[in-house]
């Protein structure tokens, strides 16, 4: 296992160096853990109580749907 990244936690870096590695050291930070298919379940919205007239509303534009014509 490859502990160089570790050692890099410490150290005084120029932004542009921080942004190049950047990706690199997020890859090795840690995660949390994977969620089941139990947790998954239980954290799903079945519902929304927010309608397209209020999405509207709330930035403006009057909302009239598309009507199917016969």
């Amino acid at each position: 296992m490859n502990h160089d990244i570790y050692h890099l936690r410490n150290t005084q870096m120029d932004d542009k160096l921080t942004y190049q590695l950047s990706g690199i050291i997020a890859a090795y930070k840690p995660h949390s853990p994977i969620p089941t298919k139990e947790e998954l379940d239980t954290d799903r919205v079945d519902n929304s109580y927010v309608s397209m007239v209020d999405l509207c509303e709330q930035i403006g534009i009057k909302y009239e749907p598309n009507k199917k014509s016969d």
